[in-house]
């Protein structure tokens, strides 16, 4: 795939080599490619091991031996990378390998992530442009410095199209409304991205007046901090819900927020109603548990007189109260038989407020939330596709969870210089997107041509993950003997993987 795709040869026509090595910089990212979808558990950094066993001149080219793939080579390449221009060097791989697939699509999926990096103290690239910092975790690891990685996804194949390394700390509502600014003609033009799809973080009257001057079409949810959302939650009619299915429904309206004009759909969810009620349950629970502490605590409390109890009241909020006489003894120690308790004091007790109107209002709105469009045009987007549309946002999220799984071994980055932590960042989204394109090549012609392929439970099916697939090919082996190649292991099923992804694939195998 990556001879298909021609990411060596696309690499090399942008990046010249600045010496004779023998190893070139599409090369070198080639052989991070395969060492990264080996999922062998071996570093990307630890290529020379990986290769020792492998046929290295017929994978990656004549000449080449495994001592050439070493972290000497690799880092010049890394540094190479990061000079010309990640962002760059990777659009131009995505639109080739687009037009080579012949993958057509409109909509595209953006989000971010962080990468933990194991550096004890903030570094900035030479150029100012990233700072590997401690900033908001997504992986739950504040005590790691880390990157930040934007991603746009199309949705057909699952190709990651743009990449952009940034700084640990960024903020998504800023960098949201410039990637899309500042990207919006390539998208359009190299990709014929119609739709950007975003998370709530793009909803801001900035960003939206950004989009709304660059005329792209977005789809995003609107955040339910809003006081404009919370505002029509709270006045809602539920009757007038349509059923989607059993989990949705949903109302639509029209809207003007942020001087854009705008269609809402206000979506209720059964599934997400219940997890939310069981949440809101718990913390007003928890809420009233800390009152009635505080209440007892408050009711221990003596004064001399009813007006000095009945002041400090002044600022708590009950239902109810009476005053309390409590008569003690002036003298310490123990009183004589005909004393007298000649001290009063007293004490507040207090009726809880037992209003649950707080509980009911957050009830209410559990469940709801809204996606917006600028998409006027119910005739190019019915209102019933925001949010499948909007679903297919975890397309992105699938590609970061692929980036960060242990097998593939780049969920933490042990580099030091952040202009290499980029490049390799690069070369994993590059991974990416050739697992991707492996596997809807694969999935398409196996349901064009009607074949199957068999599970891991041997059941035959059309839809093969690229990863079972790699797991199957494992078995191949590859013995030369005076020079004639034999392969041994391969049975019927590797033959149906490999006529599905052509010639050039069966050629390979001989």
């Amino acid at each position: 795939m990556c001879k298909e795709l021609k990411i060596a040869e696309s690499i090399n026509n942008h990046i010249i080599k600045e010496d004779n090595r023998t190893l070139s910089h599409g090369d070198a990212v080639v052989s991070m490619i395969l060492n990264g979808l080996g999922f062998t558990g071996t570093p990307l950094y630890m290529s020379p091991q990986y290769f020792e066993d492998k046929p290295v001149e017929l994978l990656i080219g004549e000449g080449i031996e495994a001592k050439h793939i070493n972290d000497t080579a690799l880092g010049r390449t890394l540094d190479s990378l990061y000079k010309y221009g990640i962002t760059n060097i990777f659009s131009n791989i995505a639109s080739q390998s687009v037009k080579i697939l012949g993958i057509e699509s409109k909509i595209g999926h953006l989000d971010s992530t962080a990468f933990a990096v194991h550096t004890n103290y903030d570094k900035s690239s030479e150029d100012g442009e990233i700072e590997i910092v401690k900033g908001h975790s997504k992986d739950y690891r504040p005590d790691l410095n880390q990157i930040a990685l934007n991603m746009i996804v199309e949705n057909k194949a699952n190709l990651p199209i743009y990449i952009q390394a940034s700084s640990g700390n960024q903020s998504d509502k800023i960098a949201f409304g410039d990637i899309v600014e500042k990207q919006i003609k390539n998208l359009k033009n190299d990709f014929g991205i119609e739709y950007i799809i975003v998370d709530s973080a793009l909803y801001t009257k900035d960003n939206l007046a950004k989009l709304n001057k660059e005329n792209i079409w977005w789809i995003t949810r609107v955040p339910n901090s809003l006081k404009v959302i919370k505002e029509m939650i709270n006045s809602i009619d539920f009757k007038q819900f349509k059923q989607i299915d059993e989990n949705y429904s949903f109302i639509e309206m029209g809207s003007f927020n942020n001087a854009v004009n705008q269609r809402w759909m206000v979506i209720y969810s059964k599934d997400k109603a219940y997890r939310n009620h069981k949440s809101i349950l718990k913390k007003f629970t928890t809420k009233s548990n800390e009152g009635m502490k505080k209440i007892k605590q408050y009711e221990k409390q003596l004064f001399t007189c009813k007006e000095d109890a009945l002041k400090s009241l002044k600022s708590t909020i009950v239902e109810g109260f009476e005053t309390v006489e409590h008569k003690r003894y002036s003298k310490p120690g123990k009183p004589k038989r005909d004393a007298l308790k000649d001290v009063t004091e007293y004490s507040l007790s207090l009726l809880i407020s037992s209003s649950l109107t707080p509980f009911y209002k957050e009830k209410k709105q559990a469940g709801i939330f809204v996606l917006a469009t600028n998409q006027l045009d119910n005739n190019e987007l019915r209102i019933e596709e925001l949010l499948p549309e909007y679903k297919h946002q975890q397309k992105v999220e699938r590609g970061f969870r692929f980036l960060k799984d242990p097998k593939f071994h780049a969920d933490s980055i042990f580099l030091k210089k952040p202009e290499r932590i980029a490049a390799l960042m690069m070369i994993m989204t590059l991974s990416l997107l050739v697992y991707s394109a492996l596997e809807y090549k694969i999935r398409k012609n196996l349901k064009e041509k009607s074949l199957t392929f068999p599970n891991q439970k041997g059941k035959a099916i059309s839809n093969p993950t690229t990863r079972w697939v790699f797991q199957y090919f494992y078995s191949v082996v590859l013995i030369i003997v005076e020079e004639e190649n034999i392969y041994d292991y391969f049975n019927e099923n590797h033959s149906i993987i490999l006529e599905c992804l052509g010639d050039s694939y069966l050629d390979f195998y001989g």
